[in-house]
């Protein structure tokens, strides 16, 4: 029976020691509100959302930048094709007749200086 109650008293103490309160953090350091955690979250967040949103756009001025320049390439593609037409027209025409076809490659010539 001793035996029996020795046991009771170590499980009872134990379960005492272990359902006691943690001890109190020193005075001297510094805790954290949960105010000053959620506003130091968002502060965070913020900076990541910032920095994303910078990656996007310079991602985007690039892709603009290479868009620009293929629909600048494609469109002189086209002029150089069309002047070669128009060069290859006026070489068949006779030398009083090339009025017209160099009207047509001065036109183009303009449009090539506009794009």
């Amino acid at each position: 029976m001793k035996f029996i109650g020795t046991l009771a008293c170590i499980a009872l103490s134990t379960t005492l020691f272990s359902c006691s309160d943690p001890p109190p953090p020193p005075s001297g350091a510094a805790m954290e509100t949960a105010d000053q955690a959620v506003r130091s979250d968002e502060r965070a967040i913020a900076a990541r959302l910032a920095e994303q949103k910078a990656a996007v756009e310079t991602a985007y001025r690039e892709t603009g930048a290479a868009d620009d320049r293929r629909k600048a390439v494609d469109a002189l593609s086209q002029i150089a094709i069309r002047w070669d037409s128009g060069v290859e027209s006026a070489s068949k025409v006779l030398r009083g007749d090339l009025d017209e076809p160099l009207k047509k490659l001065q036109a183009i010539k303009s449009e090539a200086e506009t794009v």
